[in-house]
């Protein structure tokens, strides 16, 4: 995510220090708490008519709200599946049939310091991209948890991810779109609210999607481990494939790429006898293997982008159904492991449609598992097969392909 919003101005973090709606700002220290700040000892004594300096504690009843945020009982929720960890465990649960992500904070005497952190960093927000804390727990209560709207189906956003790559290229790309769209309309609200973590970026952030194909950011302290965009997506590879590889994007990083259309009398190489072995579009479609797919994430320098901007542009392209992304087949000449019928559809993503495309490869990458042979690709494996390829990098067809 910091490469993805390398570009974009005005959004700092720092701890413990936010803007109201008001433009008032508010510092969240260690003496602050999600109940209020303490009161001082002068405040308390000066005057006949001020408080005892030891007030009775109220005792917090069951389903009683603070600042909009309810406390409730442990035994209350019912923990399903465990979704995630860092500086706590991250389950999906249930709080009264109601369904919850439910995190629970690590025991340790700064337990309640991180909760009131998280919760005082999250409360008040209204957007569709950032998760809302809805319930805490009581300070007295032996496990300190906080319980979040319901915002994930899979134990983070790479699982659905994952799943689209697996099933379907259009709705893969349609997924990825709109995670660009959804983080990047959450960042800006943020931007917007002015908040500020000092020693965080926007890379402290959980990622969630909901039923409704709707990208969450729930954010953590700092203590947190960091998430991005590029990690995000080379996570939903790792699900599908179980292959740590960190993928390079196959089109050069330009301003303009030097996309050919199959019809444009641009100039590019001629085709040549050498090529005639390269698989139609038509037939690799049809292919008993199905192609192998991953995300990779583009880095393009276009000079200042705003994150409204990104937001609305490619939210626009959704709506409008005009987020079609051109694909590109390509050949490695260098390659020397070569299986009939292997297809790597490579789904780039950028933060524009337009700088997005699919990339066909017609042979695996180094320490990759053949789809079809079942074999890992070596790093300097001998020639196996004689075939006539065409030269390297060239394009042999481009296709509009649009999301469903």
């Amino acid at each position: 995510m910091s490469q993805m919003f390398s570009n974009a101005h005005n959004f700092t973090l720092t701890a413990g220090v936010c803007n109201n709606a008001s433009g008032n700002i508010v510092h969240n220290t260690v003496h602050n708490t999600v109940y209020g700040r303490k009161r001082r000892r002068e405040e308390i004594e000066d005057g006949p008519d001020s408080l005892p300096l030891k007030t009775p504690a109220r005792k917090r009843r069951r389903g009683e709200e603070e600042d909009g945020i309810e406390v409730v009982l442990g035994k209350d929720l019912k923990l399903t599946l465990e979704i995630g960890s860092g500086p706590g465990y991250l389950h999906a649960g249930e709080n009264k049939k109601r369904a919850v992500i439910v995190k629970v904070f690590h025991p340790g005497p700064t337990v309640r310091e991180q909760l009131e952190l998280t919760v005082s960093l999250s409360k008040g927000f209204l957007h569709p991209n950032l998760l809302r804390v809805e319930d805490i727990s009581s300070p007295a209560a032996p496990t300190q948890f906080i319980a979040c709207e319901n915002g994930a189906r899979w134990k983070t956003a790479e699982g659905p991810l994952a799943v689209a790559l697996q099933e379907d290229l259009a709705k893969s790309i349609d997924l990825g779109l709109k995670m660009i769209a959804g983080l990047s309309a959450g960042m800006n609200y943020l931007s917007i609210q002015a908040i500020s973590l000092a020693s965080l970026g926007v890379e402290n952030f959980n990622i969630f999607l909901n039923i409704d194909d709707r990208f969450l950011i729930s954010i953590n302290p700092p203590t947190s481990t960091q998430t991005s965009v590029s990690e995000v997506l080379r996570s939903a590879n790792r699900v599908l494939h179980s292959e740590n590889i960190d993928r390079s994007p196959a089109i050069p990083d330009l301003p303009h790429p030097p996309f050919v259309p199959h019809n444009s009398s641009a100039t590019s190489p001629p085709p040549s006898s050498e090529s005639q072995d390269l698989v139609p579009p038509e037939s690799y479609q049809q292919t008993l293997v199905p192609p192998r797919r991953e995300y990779v994430w583009r880095t393009i320098n276009r000079g200042p982008q705003s994150l409204d901007a990104i937001a609305r542009r490619i939210t626009q392209d959704l709506h409008m159904k005009l987020s079609s992304v051109n694909v590109l087949m390509l050949t490695d000449g260098r390659s020397a492991h070569r299986c009939a019928g292997y297809v790597c559809e490579e789904i780039t993503l950028a933060t524009t449609t337009k700088q997005s495309a699919v990339v066909s490869h017609d042979s695996p990458s180094p320490l990759e598992v053949c789809s079809v042979c079942h074999e890992v690709v070596g790093l300097y494996e001998a020639w196996r097969t004689r075939s006539r390829l065409a030269p390297y990098g060239q394009v042999s067809d481009m296709r509009a392909l649009e999301p469903q």
